[in-house]
């Protein structure tokens, strides 16, 4: 498969992009503060500009892994390719990443660790 880096590299970055806009304006109609260069700057105890770019390096190795692992593998045009794919990142951020960030199991609980990393619930 001849895999083009400049395509998967823009893509990731991009939907970074639009990922985190959604996340911000979505999370106050939830009550919470979704901003994730803030939470991730906060885990590391690093500046927010840490931050950003860890957010960005983390939706553009996703985007890398989909092209070169899944785009093959999954069944069905790329928009469900795509969408199925989504869910394995979002699986894995809940069952691992979101408890070792002090959020719970499935963000099932908001911990004073998950608040001081950045998440603000109102």
């Amino acid at each position: 498969m001849n895999i083009n880096w400049l395509k998967a590299i823009v893509a990731g970055m991009a939907g970074t992009a639009a990922m985190t806009v959604v996340a911000m304006m979505a999370g106050p109609m939830m009550g919470i503060d979704m901003n994730v260069p803030q939470m991730l700057s906060g885990f590391m105890n690093l500046p927010i500009a840490v931050g950003w770019v860890a957010h960005f390096m983390i939706g553009t190795v996703l985007a890398l892994i989909y092209a070169i692992v899944f785009v093959g593998f999954l069944p069905g045009p790329p928009v469900a390719r795509g969408a199925l794919y989504g869910l394995v990142p979002f699986l894995l951020a809940q069952i691992m990443v979101m408890p070792m960030m002090g959020a719970g199991f499935f963000s099932s609980g908001m911990s004073d660790k998950a608040l001081a990393a950045g998440w603000v619930v109102s």
